[in-house]
């Protein structure tokens, strides 16, 4: 399944983030295809891969000579996902007024909004003053 996603890249969505949305969303997954790779490994489980005669896809392979060794990483809070054409990380869009529930790891601040707020990952039905 995770090689078969990476084939499907730009046939049926643009980049792994839309891959792993359309999963998500679409089939209730707790984790798409390429966040579930990196989960289990990505170098690893290529190496696996090869040795049980699968094809790996070549940006895949790309990717890891390139050293990078997953399909999201996280710096400084913010989550950022391989881009393929660019060859490089690119920061996950965010959709303006659409706010997200849980806080990313690492970041610790508090997020109010003109209905409620998040502080530390809790919900409070009005923001602090």
């Amino acid at each position: 399944m995770l090689v078969y996603s990476a084939r499907r890249i730009p046939e049926i969505a643009d980049d792994i983030v839309n891959v792993d949305n359309a999963m998500k969303w679409g089939f209730a997954w707790k984790m798409g295809p390429f966040e579930a790779w990196d989960a289990v490994g990505v170098e690893g489980s290529v190496a696996k891969m090869k040795k049980a005669g699968y094809e790996i896809p070549g940006w895949v392979q790309e990717m890891l000579a390139a050293g990078k060794k997953s399909f999201y990483k996280r710096e400084g809070g913010e989550l950022f996902f391989y881009d393929i054409p660019a060859k490089d990380y690119k920061p996950v869009p965010v959709k303006p007024g659409i706010i997200l529930l849980s806080l990313p790891q690492g970041k610790k601040e508090t997020h109010c909004r003109k209905q409620g707020c998040f502080l530390g990952g809790y919900r409070r039905r009005r923001c602090l003053p």
